[in-house]
């Protein structure tokens, strides 16, 4: 799959949340968990009301879940990608989206802290 086809895929999930829900005012951190399945890789978006640097334990909590939680990339889009090139991939989207001219579409992106990563892992800070 080209960058810029994942790229498309990842913003139009965004979107789509974006023009569905509204992220509440205490919302204060989003988290783009990851996971692998059988059939592929999962990325899906929660919101906290709570933040903390030094402990990734506030993505546990589930203070805003859209509707479409979940985006699912199957293995033959994925076929070439270990986890990690999967993470740097959904890292280097993220950014790309965040610091793209078009951020203003992606309401629910309007918090503080952004964060990714695989559910066993450490998250990674992207905003």
């Amino acid at each position: 799959m080209k960058n810029t086809d994942f790229k498309n895929i990842l913003s139009n999930w965004i979107s789509q949340i974006s023009n569905e829900e509204d992220l509440d005012e205490n919302i204060k951190a989003l988290n783009f968990g990851i996971f692998e399945s059988e059939n592929g890789y999962t990325v899906y978006l929660i919101g906290s009301n709570e933040y903390d640097i030094d402990d990734d334990e506030w993505a546990c909590n589930e203070d805003f879940v859209p509707k479409q939680k979940y985006l699912t990339f199957n293995e033959g889009q994925t076929i070439r990608l270990n986890w990690e090139d999967f993470e740097e991939l959904i890292c280097r989207t993220l950014k790309s989206i965040i610091n793209s001219e078009k951020v203003d579409e992606y309401s629910i992106l309007n918090v503080d802290n952004i964060t990714t990563g695989f559910d066993d892992g450490d998250l990674i800070k992207i905003k």
